[in-house]
């Protein structure tokens, strides 16, 4: 979403405009300095649209880069769950493996 020249409110630099933006940056032209931010999160708690459009477009934006973020966080969880499982189904072959050859060996030893 194109957002270049849009009237911005910074919580600590007052009153801006969007002077530049690329896919993961905008800068913003406050009274002082330019600053930049990170797109679209700078809009989730730092920087605020003064259009109510703009202003809801980005939020929701920010409502998707959200539940791509928390299927991603479910995505890793689900995996470190199963190599956790696989690691103790691991050990635990390995325990009987060894425990089946203690008893292979005593066995053995009890018969000679």
């Amino acid at each position: 979403m194109n957002i270049l020249g849009a009237k911005v409110t910074h919580r600590q630099f007052g009153m801006g405009e969007i002077v530049g933006q690329d896919a993961h940056t905008v800068t913003v032209r406050f009274e002082h300095c330019d600053k930049q931010f990170l797109y679209p999160s700078a809009f989730d708690g730092f920087l605020t649209l003064a259009e109510p459009k703009q202003k809801a477009a980005v939020e929701a934006q920010l409502c998707e880069m959200r539940a791509h973020d928390d299927a991603e966080k479910h995505r890793h969880e689900e995996e470190e769950s199963r190599r956790k499982a696989d690691e103790q189904l691991a050990a635990l072959k390995k325990t009987r493996a060894d425990a089946a050859k203690k008893a292979a060996s005593r066995k053995r030893s009890k018969g000679v």
